[in-house]
């Protein structure tokens, strides 16, 4: 366990300091990765908007529709 550790905390100091001392790339990525950034977004936030209404109002209409079909199996009883 303990050559786990340290070999872990070596790992990281020398990635730390390969980061740190690396040299700029001067890349330009451009808009590239904001595109599909943008439309995760609005796609993450189209399905919570969703999956909210649905579980809001899919019980509320599941109700709706049980009451419905038994007003009409009460009104075919009566009138047989």
């Amino acid at each position: 366990m303990n050559l786990l550790i340290k070999f872990s905390t070596t790992l990281i100091r020398s990635c730390s300091v390969f980061f740190l001392l690396a040299p700029s790339a001067f890349a330009y990525a451009g808009m590239g990765p904001l595109v599909p950034a943008i439309g995760s977004g609005v796609l993450l936030l189209f399905v919570l908007g969703m999956s909210f209404f649905g579980l809001i109002f899919y019980p509320i209409i599941s109700f709706i529709k049980h009451v419905r079909t038994r007003k009409s199996y009460a009104k075919r009883k009566k009138s047989s």
